[in-house]
């Protein structure tokens, strides 16, 4: 996944992004604060800690891919997830964080 790792320093250096897009959709260029999601690259394999309390807005053209994606990043603690499908309304999901 490009971009991951930048995301990563910057977590691990105190920093906190208001949010991130996660693309699912292969591109030849990937903006800072976009995570493009590359063909081998599974949404249940991928370590996303680094989206904890963030919003991310999950986008691609395949449904399946988008929602796969978009629940990897509840289920990495992300604050607020809003997917993305092609010309189709967005769809809100809410990750459930526990309060320690």
């Amino acid at each position: 996944m490009r971009g991951l790792q930048w995301l990563v320093d910057l977590r691990r250096r105190g920093y906190r992004p208001v949010g991130v897009a996660i693309d699912t959709t292969p591109r030849q260029f990937t903006p800072q604060g976009v995570l493009d999601v590359e063909a081998g690259d599974v949404a249940g394999l991928t370590d996303l800690r680094a989206l904890l309390g963030l919003r991310v807005h999950v986008m691609g053209d395949d449904e399946k891919r988008v929602d796969d994606w978009a629940r990897a990043a509840c289920a990495a603690g992300a604050e607020l997830v809003v997917a993305y499908v092609g010309e189709q309304p967005p769809r809100v999901l809410r990750a459930a964080v526990e309060a320690v």
